[in-house]
């Protein structure tokens, strides 16, 4: 499919979610996946071009190599780059975001990620960021590939509620 969506259970009963990703593949090689997040229960998702911020460091399994993405201003929330699309590729992690309705606060969002890209070079990352374009509550988190659809796998809500 193009895009995974989630615009239930996103809600004021839980100040904290989690994104389990399983074995998420894109169609086309050398695509990042990315989140974007809306605020009608899916009407609408925020694309605009500096709604987002983040920051992903990103270590490489063959030498160690460390490298980052970073933006100031983007149209979504990376997720992972330059994910090949083999068989082997298959990426793994979570992504979370505290208090989606809650107003006041940028909604912030952390995510780690196991995936390969190009000629079997395997990566670990470990990023966040930010939703900057309003403080409003959230409802609605959408999974989507730069470049092509999400040829396969799966993406698990978790709610969490924390008292106190």
């Amino acid at each position: 499919s193009a895009t995974m969506d989630f615009t239930t259970g996103i809600d004021s009963r839980f100040n904290a979610l989690r994104f389990h990703l399983f074995g998420v593949l894109p169609a086309n090689a050398a695509a990042n996946l990315v989140l974007r997040v809306s605020e009608d229960a899916g009407s609408n998702w925020k694309a605009g071009a500096a709604d987002y911020r983040y920051a992903i460091a990103q270590v490489q399994d063959n030498a160690g190599t460390f490298s980052s993405n970073v933006s100031t201003g983007a149209a979504q929330l990376m997720v992972c780059a330059a994910q090949d699309n083999g068989a082997s590729a298959l990426l793994v992690g979570t992504a979370k975001v505290l208090n989606p309705s809650a107003t006041g606060a940028h909604k912030a969002f952390q995510t780690r990620t196991t995936y390969k890209i190009a000629a079997g070079v395997g990566f670990a990352t470990n990023g966040g960021g930010h939703y900057v374009s309003t403080t409003n509550a959230i409802n609605g988190v959408r999974f989507l590939y730069s470049a092509g659809n999400i040829a396969s796998g799966l993406i698990v809500l978790e709610g969490r509620l924390a008292i106190g």
